[in-house]
């Protein structure tokens, strides 16, 4: 996912969120997937509770997007220094 694509769906609210794969990385794979997970299940939570969480769901959901992009850093990094 690019920062673009972030900050589109901060600024607009909806959610996006790609799920990328890592197939030399199995377990930041594993990861990716497990967060996209969540980021859908809280998105669902915030609809279900008509957006109000006491803006506790859209700040989860921003760390789901930081933590989505510490996964791709860690894993640009380890297919740049581990070859």
């Amino acid at each position: 996912m690019t920062k673009l694509m972030l900050v589109a769906a901060l600024l607009i609210g909806t959610p996006v969120f790609a799920c990328p794969q890592f197939p030399h990385h199995p377990n930041m794979e594993k990861a990716a997937q497990d967060l996209c997970a969540a980021h859908k299940a809280m998105h669902e939570a915030i609809e279900a509770n008509r957006k109000d969480l006491g803006g506790h769901g859209e700040q989860a959901e921003k760390a789901m997007h930081a933590a989505m992009e510490q996964i791709e850093q860690a894993a640009k990094f380890a297919n740049e220094h581990h070859k």
